[in-house]
């Protein structure tokens, strides 16, 4: 098996059809004990260009050098042999792993990933980074180190802020920035702005459970932000409290891409030359100025399968996994796993009082978005809307077809 450095977003990948991340486990020799010289630092790793490292990386360093120890404890991997791996990735029931390896094999492969590593080394007492590497290494063993992912709230991150702060107690602040207001979603579309097509494949597969406000706490799910969060932390030492970060180093960089707020891409652009073009064609046959109105087959079973595809998914999502965040999920309203079925009536023109009140039920359907946009009872992806759009006009078309037929 091979070590991935990375937090691999199991349920991202699901929502985008198909980016398997595969890291496996690495065992460490380690002290019984650390000596007064060694020290803890947190690790974070800069988002990457491919999609399992979009949003980035963090792990936990112990560097002792009276056992010459230098090694990193990352909760980020996970073993692709397991039995079922596929059907549990799918269904949100893969088990990740907590693995030790040294530290060069990681800053090896950032620096082929061409990834940036920041640490910030932590200003603990002797007894308390002794604590910290004894939970550590209990949590490393064989029967301990597997936990069951959750993106949000069980990761990477998230794993690292419990340790600290079930081992230092009350004597650990870690900070929280309380002003900063954004949804689950919107957290994780300030990292997608370069990954146009994974924005909505994402944004799609996620449910309105996604638009609720973040506890300030909640925002460690993302490396950055437990940066953040360790930097402008306290730690009580001797009745004192001081900087939780006692040194911040930079041990590899590469520069970063700082586009990627979610901004308009060239396939918005694109959704919106499509949704006119429909929008056109559509009016000039319902409106039959041609004198032999063109037959929107191949339209129609471009948009209504893709339509059932994605419904299929959702569906999926929603009910056959464990992913929370992809419960009610409205853009059913559009996109219905039936329309598959509408490809073997979208040919046929005859009039028919059951193909009306489909087309009928799903023009109402579509029209059903409106409402949860105004209300925001979910944030809808922009190209989402534009394809809504289409199948709202493919729809009345289909509708008018078969009411004068």
């Amino acid at each position: 098996m091979k070590n991935r450095f990375s937090c691999s977003a199991a349920l991202l990948s699901v929502l985008l059809f198909g980016f398997w991340g595969m890291a496996g486990r690495a065992s460490a020799q380690t002290p019984g004990h650390l000596s007064p010289q060694a020290r803890i630092s947190l690790l974070t790793v800069s988002p990457g260009d491919a999609l399992y490292s979009t949003f980035g990386h963090s792990a936990i360093r112990v560097v002792d050098p009276a056992f010459d120890l230098d090694i990193v404890f990352n909760y980020g991997t996970f073993d692709f042999n397991q039995p079922g791996f596929y059907i549990k990735f799918a269904r949100g029931k893969l088990d990740y792993l907590l693995s030790a390896y040294r530290y060069i094999y990681a800053y090896e492969q950032m620096k082929v990933e061409q990834r940036s590593i920041i640490e910030q080394q932590l200003n603990l007492t002797a007894s308390q980074r002794d604590k910290v590497f004894q939970f550590l290494r209990w949590n490393n063993r064989p029967e301990n180190r597997s936990y069951r992912y959750d993106f949000f709230f069980d990761n990477c991150a998230t794993r690292i802020r419990d340790v600290f702060e079930g081992q230092l107690g009350e004597s650990l602040q870690l900070y929280y920035n309380e002003k900063r207001r954004l949804t689950f979603r919107g957290y994780l579309n300030l990292y997608l702005g370069n990954h146009p097509w994974s924005s909505l494949g994402i944004n799609l597969g996620l449910g309105s459970k996604a638009d609720r406000i973040a506890e300030p706490r909640d925002a460690l799910f993302l490396p950055d932000f437990l940066y953040e969060s360790f930097a402008g932390g306290r730690i009580l030492r001797d009745g004192l409290a001081l900087p939780l970060v006692a040194k911040t180093d930079t041990l590899l960089w590469h520069p970063e891409s700082t586009a990627r707020e979610t901004s308009v891409t060239w396939v918005d652009f694109l959704f919106a030359v499509i949704l006119v073009l429909v929008l056109f064609l559509s009016l000039q046959e319902f409106t039959g100025r041609w004198s032999v109105p063109p037959r929107m087959v191949w339209m129609d079973y471009l948009l209504y399968g893709l339509s059932g595809f994605v419904g299929l998914l959702i569906a999926f999502l929603w009910w056959g996994t464990d992913h929370n965040v992809t419960q009610n999920n409205w853009n059913l309203l559009w996109a219905w796993p039936t329309h598959l079925l509408a490809l073997l009536m979208v040919a046929k023109r005859r009039r028919s009082d059951w193909m009306r009140g489909y087309f009928a039920l799903a023009l109402l359907g579509t029209a059903g978005l409106l409402p949860v946009w105004l209300f925001g009872l979910q944030e809808l992806h922009p190209d989402a809307m534009m394809f809504s759009m289409m199948l709202f006009f493919r729809h009345a078309v289909n509708l008018a077809r078969r009411s004068v037929s």
